[in-house]
Formats: structure tokens, C-alpha cells, sequence
């Protein structure tokens, strides 16, 4: 948007009531678009002497896709100076606005130039944000053809009456319009066109049909940036220009008008990205800064309806009071009004945009931690029956078990992920039946909850419930058995929590999922008296299935999420020591464990996503565990009695660049 014209206006009437139908896994950030995304090239071309280069806000602020950049810990500068920002302001997906420089290419121009240079990179995160050119241009036009009409029909009039002051008969006079009715009309249309610096005059519903069609080819953009290999590209729908200061100051019918056309673009660009596939990140600015408008307060803005600038202002020449621009604004005003000129957001504006973009971009992160979840659940509950089949492998008798569990889980910040903290409660219920000699079999009810906390607010609830059972055959000192569980999650208070300006936005959704697992353990116990020790070895695996969602707001940021899928092969090694000691009527029983664990499928998994109010579905990396860790256990355990004992333990998660985990347990078991 280089400039917008008043002359717009004039098409409220004709538009209104028109029967149309209306931190990263991102290398680098490219960018396409108009002054919305323009962060120097226009500055740079026509006053390269001011440095850093102008903005289409408040300077010397940034735009929207800076800041994201920024968040994304990468550079993006305007392509003039060698960066990746294609971005011109006053550039349309086909028509520039009117008064924009000859030499500014269209979205269009911009993404051919780029394409034909080969430097597609699939690892980068693209941008495109246009159309409110191609609608200023279009307004104009038909505005102008409005204008047209009048003056074509008052010329005419003009030598109708001269002409008969002149002697023509009024017989004569249909045959004189006639005659000069197409030379009036050329020239008048000619000198209006000039005028209002557009190739032609337009209808109401030409105006429409062409920015429908500019629309379509944004689409055909972003289907030839796809097929030339880029995988993520951020999508931002128009704003309503209706709301902005400019449409207002032309009137209700005109700001009517331009919503109208806005709501045309819009809707095409939402058709057209439905059938693109994945990868498209559909960004509502539309949603968002009518949300704004209506309630600017709670965001922190003051003005919604004045420019900071000042009326009839340009915010590309526009800075704080002494900074010797054409136009300033008063200290403050960058982060109390919504608008720096007539259509062109202010820096808090762009800010609160920007934070927009970065939850949508980090909201698959924050919930492929939900496929974690159940499988730390699972953990617990299985290692606390192959602490059984141990008391099996020396010929335990038939008895009931309880096992509680504590456990604090640390995701640490990552790419994909947030630092998340998650506090895990575990109950295991349990029967072991000594069935020979040599052969012992148990079940196991666990009950799992999880209070998780993303860093910078949210989290989940996980409650769980599993079934588990086993088998273990010993002889000598040699054992070997198996395990099988499988278990039903449900996720509740699912929450994203979203600054936006002064505002924190929570969106909620809930979830439901399961869990299949199983495994074999074997080891050897070398004993000696009070003490025996010996390796032992476990394979297990897990898969966890969590349910797709969608949040339940109908505000601009609600998201939906796909289902997802977390498998597990973990082999483990370790060694174990145990001792046994009377001390008086006590049997005493400490022990150490140390094991090295491998999972072969902790793999990055992507996470589909996308908003509720548009199409476009896209899937970003989310978690990626370690594959490699290790694990110690400590304990105690007490034979209170001849038919009861008890026991407390603690278990630790170390060496592992992803998380850490660290849980305490005590439970008792009675003979039959």
C-alpha cells in the first residue's frame, strides 16, 4: 500500500449494493508482499540516504514478519540491501496502487523474479501478505469511473446548451449528442483515468471480478512456491480495510465498500488455499484486528479511529516528534493507537500481530508434548511390576502390592518445544499369584495423573488408567519374563495462553488417546550370602495415540490439531546390586541399579495443525526426545513382618539433552 486516494470513495454506493459474490527449525525467513511486510525497500530506493530505512509505521518500528523473524532468532532484511525480504510497499498481487513507483514490482513480479533465481529453500519459513494494493487500485478505479459518468453527462449537457445558443434547432439535438457522446466520453474518461493514475475505468462489478481474480492468482503463487519445493508458507488474509481511519473518513458507505471488497479477497484466498495441500499457515489478520477494533482498550491501545501521524499522513516519512520527518507523532503514541497513518498499523500494532504469528508457529510444539505424556505414564507403571517380577525372580508368594509414585518432568526448550514442567502422580494396584515353583503371573490396575505447565503459560491435564499384566519364569539364579499393558488418556484444560499486547488469551480444547505397550526382562543374580548383584537386560515398546482436537473459541486464534502418534523401542542394560541384612526383627533390604536405555524410534514427529475460522493445514516439528539416557534407582526396602513389606525408592532420568526426570515411590505388599 503506497498510497491510498480518497477518490476510493466514490464507491460505496455501487460496491454496497452490488449482487456479486462477495528460537527454530526455520533457516531463514522469505518474504513477499506490499508495505504491510516492507521492511526498507521503498526507503531505500527512493531516499537511500536514510538509514536504518523506513517503515510503513511508527519508525522506527518494525513490521509484523520482522518481529517474527526476531523471535525466530534470524535476520530478515529488505532485498535492496541483499536480504530476503522481497516486500515493496505499494505493491498489488496484479495491479500496484495508484502513485506507486513504475519500478515496484507486483507479488506477482516479486515471486517470478525469485523463483527464476533458484534459490527455493525448503528449510526456510516464507511469507505472502497481499491484495490491499490491488483493492485500492480497484476502488479507484471504479470511483473514478463514477466521477467519469457525471462529468461525461455535464459536458455534455454543457455543449448540448451551447450549441443551441448557437442557433441548433432542437430537432437537432439528439442527432448532436449522438455525434459527440463518444468523443466526450473518450476524453473525459481519458483525463479522469490520467487523473486518478489508473489504465481504466472500472464498474462496481468489474472491481469485484478483479480483485476475485487477484486473489486467485495469490493462490496460483503459493502453488508454484510449493511445487518449487517450499514447505511452509505463512498466509496472512486482508485486514478489513472498511475499519481503518481512511475508509471512515469517506464516509459509512465507502468504509462499507471497502469491507465488502475485503470480504471478496478474502473469501477467495480461503477457497483457493483449502486445495493447496499441507503446508500453508493460514494467519486471520482479518479476525484479529476486528477483535482489536472493537475493543481496543483490552489490548492496550487508546485510539482505534485516528492516525498517530496525523490525518492525511504517510507513515513511510513518519517518526517520533524531532526526528525531522514529514510527519510525526507525539511520545507514546507508536504504543497507544492501533493505526500510524490512514491504513498502516502503528509499532504496538505490528508487535501484537507478530505475537499472533509466533502462537500459531509454536502451538504444535506445545502439543506434541501430549504424546509424551502417556508414555511417561506407562514408564512408571511397568517399572513399578517389574520391580515384582524381581521379588518372582526369588520365588515370591502369592500377594497383593500397592506402588505410589511422584515424579517431576522437565522438558527442556527446544526447537520444536517449550520448556514444560509436569508434576506426575502414579497409584498401582496389583495381584502376583505364585503359580510353581519356578513360574509366578500378576495384574495391575494404574491410575496416572499429570499437571503439566508450558513455559510462558498453558499446559495440560493428563488422567490416565491403564491395565497391565505379566508372567515370570525363574531358575537358579537366572529369570526371564514378560509384560503387557495398555491404557486410556484423557486430556483435559489443554491450554495455549497468548500475549497479545497487553491482553492474555487462553485457548482451551481437550483430548482423548490410548496406549499399547509391552516387554521382555531377563537378568542373572550371582548371590553371596547378604549380597547378590548381576546384570540384566529389558526390550520394551510402547505406542500412544492421541485423538486430533479442536479448540473451543471462535476467536482468531483457536486451532484445531491432528492426530498423532508416539512410538517407542526402548532396549536397556544395566546392573543391579541388592542387599539383604536382620536388624532385630527387620529385614532390610537396600538396592542400587544403573542402566544405559536406547530408544530406537525417539524420532521427530510432526504435528498437523491450523485455525478454526480459515483453511490452509500445515505441520511443523514438535518434540524430538533423545535417543540415548540413563537411569538410576535407589531404594529401601523393610519386611515389617512375616506377611508384609514395605518399601520407598527413588528414580532418576540423567544424561539427556531433551528432558529429566526425577521420581520418588513407596508402597507395601502382603502375603496371602
Amino acid at each position: 500500500m503506497f498510497r491510498t486516494r480518497h477518490l476510493a470513495g466514490a464507491i460505496a454506493a455501487t460496491l454496497l449494493f452490488s449482487s456479486a459474490a462477495a528460537a527454530t527449525e526455520f533457516s531463514q525467513v522469505v518474504v513477499f508482499g506490499d508495505s504491510l511486510s516492507d521492511n526498507g525497500n521503498i526507503s531505500l530506493a527512493t531516499a537511500p540516504g536514510i538509514q536504518p530505512p523506513l517503515r510503513f509505521t511508527t519508525n522506527p518500528g518494525h513490521v509484523a514478519i520482522e518481529n517474527v523473524a526476531d523471535h525466530l532468532g534470524l535476520t530478515l532484511s529488505p532485498s535492496l540491501a541483499g536480504g530476503s525480504d522481497f516486500a515493496w510497499g505499494g505493491a498489488g498481487v496484479n495491479s500496484n496502487s495508484p502513485g506507486t513507483p513504475a519500478a515496484v514490482p507486483t507479488l506477482t513480479g516479486q515471486v517470478d523474479a525469485y523463483l527464476a533465481g533458484g534459490t527455493v529453500d525448503r528449510n526456510a519459513l516464507y511469507s505472502i501478505w497481499g491484495g490491499a494494493n490491488d483493492i485500492f487500485y480497484h476502488a479507484t478505479a471504479t470511483g473514478a469511473g463514477a466521477v467519469a459518468q457525471q462529468l461525461i453527462q455535464q459536458t455534455i449537457a454543457g455543449q448540448v446548451a451551447a450549441a443551441q445558443a448557437g442557433g441548433l434547432p432542437a430537432s437537432a439535438v439528439p442527432g448532436f449528442i449522438a455525434q459527440i457522446t463518444p468523443i466526450v466520453t473518450q476524453q473525459v474518461n481519458a483525463a479522469v483515468a490520467a487523473q486518478a493514475g489508473v489504465a481504466a475505468l472500472e464498474t462496481s462489478a468489474q472491481a469485484q471480478a478483479n480483485i476475485a481474480a487477484a486473489a486467485q492468482q495469490e493462490v496460483k503463487l503459493i502453488g508454484q512456491l510449493q511445487a518449487a519445493g517450499v514447505k511452509n508458507i505463512l498466509v496472512f488474509n486482508l485486514p478489513n480495510i472498511g475499519t481503518t481511519p481512511s475508509a471512515a473518513a469517506q464516509g459509512a458507505q465507502a468504509a462499507a465498500g471497502l469491507t465488502g471488497l475485503s470480504q471478496i479477497f478474502n473469501g477467495q484466498l480461503n477457497s483457493g488455499i483449502g486445495q493447496l495441500g499441507v503446508g500453508i499457515i493460514p494467519i486471520n489478520a482479518y479476525g484479529l484486528l476486528s477483535e482489536v477494533v472493537a475493543n481496543p482498550t483490552a489490548y492496550g491501545f487508546t485510539n482505534a479511529v485516528a492516525p498517530a501521524c496525523g490525518a492525511g499522513s504517510s507513515s513511510v516519512q513518519c517518526g517520533p516528534q524531532g526526528s525531522g520527518l514529514p510527519y510525526t507523532y507525539a511520545a507514546g503514541a507508536d504504543q497507544s493507537y492501533v493505526f500510524a497513518d490512514g491504513v498502516h498499523p502503528t509499532t504496538a500494532a505490528h508487535a501484537l500481530l507478530s505475537q499472533y504469528v509466533v502462537s500459531v508457529l509454536q502451538a504444535p510444539g506445545q502439543i506434541s508434548l501430549l504424546g509424551e505424556a502417556p508414555l511417561a505414564a506407562s514408564a512408571t507403571q511397568t517399572r513399578a511390576i517389574r520391580n515384582q517380577m524381581l521379588v518372582d525372580s526369588a520365588g515370591g508368594d502369592t500377594r497383593t502390592f500397592v506402588n505410589i509414585d511422584y515424579g517431576q518432568q522437565r522438558f527442556d526448550a527446544s526447537n520444536g518445544s517449550p520448556k514444560t514442567n509436569s508434576d506426575n502422580f502414579n497409584l498401582t494396584l496389583g495381584v502376583d499369584a505364585h503359580a510353581t515353583d519356578n513360574v509366578s503371573a500378576g495384574i495391575a490396575l494404574g491410575i496416572g495423573q499429570s499437571n503439566a505447565n508450558f513455559s510462558g503459560g498453558g499446559g495440560y491435564k493428563l488422567q490416565d488408567i491403564s491395565g497391565l499384566g505379566y508372567l515370570t519364569y525363574h531358575v537358579g539364579g537366572g529369570y526371564v519374563g514378560g509384560y503387557a499393558d495398555f491404557g486410556q488418556s484423557n486430556f483435559k484444560d489443554i491450554e495455549r495462553r497468548i500475549d497479545l499486547g497487553t491482553m492474555r488469551r487462553t485457548e482451551s480444547g481437550k483430548a482423548d488417546g490410548s496406549h499399547l505397550g509391552g516387554g521382555v526382562t531377563g537378568g542373572w543374580w550371582f548371590d553371596f550370602n547378604s549380597l547378590r548383584t548381576g546384570p540384566f537386560a529389558t526390550v520394551e515398546w510402547q505406542t500412544v495415540k492421541v485423538n486430533g482436537y479442536t479448540e473451543g473459541g471462535n476467536d482468531s486464534s483457536s486451532m484445531w490439531f491432528g492426530r498423532q502418534q508416539r512410538d517407542a523401542l526402548i532396549a536397556s542394560l544395566g546392573w543391579r546390586l541388592q542387599g539383604h541384612w536382620n536388624v532385630g526383627n527387620t529385614v532390610l533390604s537396600p538396592y542400587a541399579e544403573l542402566a544405559w536405555n536406547r530408544d530406537s524410534k525417539a524420532d521427530s514427529r510432526e504435528i498437523t495443525a491450523g485455525l478454526n475460522g480459515l483453511n490452509g493445514t500445515f505441520a511443523l516439528t514438535g518434540f524430538t526426545p533423545d535417543k540415548n539416557w540413563g537411569t538410576v534407582d535407589l531404594g529401601l526396602s523393610a519386611e515389617l513382618t512375616p506377611t508384609m513389606t514395605s518399601w520407598i525408592g527413588y528414580n532418576g532420568h540423567f544424561s539427556d539433552s531433551s528432558q529429566k526426570y526425577n521420581s520418588f515411590n513407596m508402597g507395601f505388599r502382603v502375603k496371602f
